[in-house]
């Protein structure tokens, strides 16, 4: 395997025209690469190796590269063909001509593989170098966070399908689907379902694959399949303009999680270059669907809260949870509590904030926290919580509560508003206290307590081995010690006392199926 690091400079004591230089020659390499790349060859080859860093080597080796065992086996560990690069690969792919002058390039070659993510990897450090020559290395790390935890966290596991399945489970989600769509959800995610489970196994699926056998007529299909796929010239098209953007190549946006297929030049068969990507379309994906007028939004957000309350109920049932109420403290004013507050042995010694709307790609990847869309919601939510916390302690509202002496809020996100990004949290808690300064400044010091970000599959992971104890053990460290700073609590509660051991008990049985979902067995898997 090849080292890419061996052209790498210390951007600290190098030019900013030198740097710049250097980023365009790597650019014109990766460029020059995918140029002479055939299209069919190279979603296959794409498909290869997402298949041998998922251990499928027999897969891998079928229908990619002759890699030997020992290749593939030290390819995997060091993440050498990682989903956010090939992704990326993707996509640059389809902005890129077929030029391929006197030469194609050989697919199934070991060194075309190796050398296409070379040149991205070179490509995207030197990239690095010029944002840092001006940027901040802490924002950097958000961008990084956000591009590679959620394939970390993997998109095809049972809660990843059944959460916003839960979510959209209600009437006028399903209206508003079915009218945009032209299938109920239902049928939609059976359909995709089906399509994973198919395109895992092999790169390429007929456009007419007959799925009658599972309850999908060809009609269902076909319009499923038209909601997931993009012919090649479409996607080409589309990813061009998407990312036509300025910013850095490795995160911009992708054609492939809104069309995860593509259709081949053919038109008779289709390929998910990262199957997974089917899965993600087909759960959290359909929020896009769905999303518009204000009360489908609220009654979305209600869901979430439903199904945090749900999760408690079930894993952690000695904690109770109290859900929002509304209260006045005078006439004509009038309040909502707080989401949910958690209550221990008689004690609340934690406040949780829940936001179901989803982060845009420029949220994620803004240049600057200033620029990113949709932070003063989560400010609102971090006020929301300090707010209840200074009318408990002036007796407004839950006079029969007991609030702990030092409690902690939790900001419960559906989305990665801001995994391992200092700045972008910095920038919501000085948008809360400006909130503070104009709405509320009768807010007290004491009343501003600590609270971190929690994102909702953070939370779910904790729940296999979650105590009330260590629970609290870990949010204690998790925002009152300086070492644990910047971590998110999953990671935290890894290393809390009062774990239980690992519950490895199916989820199926315990939880109620949302009508999303009606066709899923306990022979279902991702």
């Amino acid at each position: 395997m090849e080292d890419d690091r061996a052209d790498e400079v210390d951007p600290s004591r190098t030019s900013l025209f030198a740097l710049k230089r250097r980023r365009d020659k790597f650019r014109k390499g990766l460029t020059e690469l995918l140029g002479k790349s055939e299209a069919t060859d190279f979603l296959q080859l794409i498909w290869s190796l997402n298949a041998l860093q998922n251990g499928q080597f027999d897969l891998a080796k079928r229908f990619g590269p002759n890699f030997s065992r020992i290749e593939m086996e030290q390819a995997r560990e060091r993440f050498r063909f990682a989903p956010w690069w090939l992704e990326t690969l993707v996509n640059e792919y389809l902005t890129t001509s077929f030029n391929p002058g006197r030469q194609v390039l050989d697919l199934k070659h070991p060194g075309s593989a190796n050398g296409l993510v070379g040149a991205l990897s070179a490509l995207e450090n030197a990239e690095d170098g010029v944002w840092l020559k001006t940027g901040n290395i802490f924002h950097l790390i958000g961008h990084l966070s956000q591009r590679q935890f959620p394939w970390q966290r993997g998109f095809a596991y049972f809660l990843q399908f059944y959460r916003p399945l839960f979510v959209f489970d209600f009437p006028e989600a399903e209206a508003r689907f079915e009218g945009r769509v032209g299938i109920s959800i239902s049928q939609f995610a059976l359909c995709g379902f089906a399509l994973r489970a198919h395109l895992g196994t092999t790169p390429f699926a007929a456009m007419d694959i007959d799925l009658q056998e599972i309850g999908i007529s060809p009609h269902e299909r076909d319009v499923a399949i038209r909601k997931v796929s993009l012919p090649l010239l479409a996607a080409r098209r589309q990813a061009t303009n998407l990312r036509a953007e300025a910013g850095l190549t490795g995160y911009k946006k992708s054609v492939l999680r809104q069309s995860p297929c593509l259709i081949l030049p053919d038109g008779r068969q289709l390929i998910a270059p990262l199957p997974d990507l089917i899965a993600l379309r087909i759960s959290s994906g359909i929020y896009y669907d769905i999303v518009g007028d204000g009360a489908i939004n609220e009654r979305m957000g209600k869901r979430f809260e439903d199904y945090v309350a749900l999760l408690l109920d079930t894993f952690l049932p000695d904690i109770g949870v109290r859900r929002e109420t509304e209260y006045s403290i005078r006439k004509g004013e009038n309040y909502r509590s707080s989401d949910l507050v958690l209550t221990i042995n008689g004690v609340a010694p934690f406040i949780v904030e829940c936001k179901a709307k989803r982060a845009s790609h420029s949220a994620k990847f803004a240049e600057s926290p200033s620029e990113a869309e949709g932070l003063s919601d989560l400010a609102h939510g971090i006020f929301q919580i300090w707010r209840h916390v200074s009318h408990h302690r002036r007796r407004l509202v839950g006079k029969d509560m007991i609030l702990s002496a030092s409690p902690i809020g939790v900001l419960l996100t559906l989305d990665t508003w801001a995994d391992m990004s200092r700045p972008t949290r910095e920038e919501i808690f000085r948008l809360a206290r400006e909130i503070r300064q104009s709405k509320a400044p009768d807010i007290a010091e004491e009343d501003m307590i600590r609270i971190g970000f929690l994102h909702i599959e953070d939370f779910e992971g904790i729940l296999s081995t979650a105590t009330p104890e260590s629970l609290i053990a870990a949010a204690e460290r998790w925002l009152g010690d300086s070492k644990y700073d910047g971590w998110s609590l999953r990671t935290v509660h890894a290393e809390a006392p009062g774990r239980k051991e690992v519950d490895h008990g199916p989820m199926f049985d315990r939880l109620p199926r949302p009508s999303g979902m009606s066709w899923w067995t306990p022979l279902a898997r991702p």
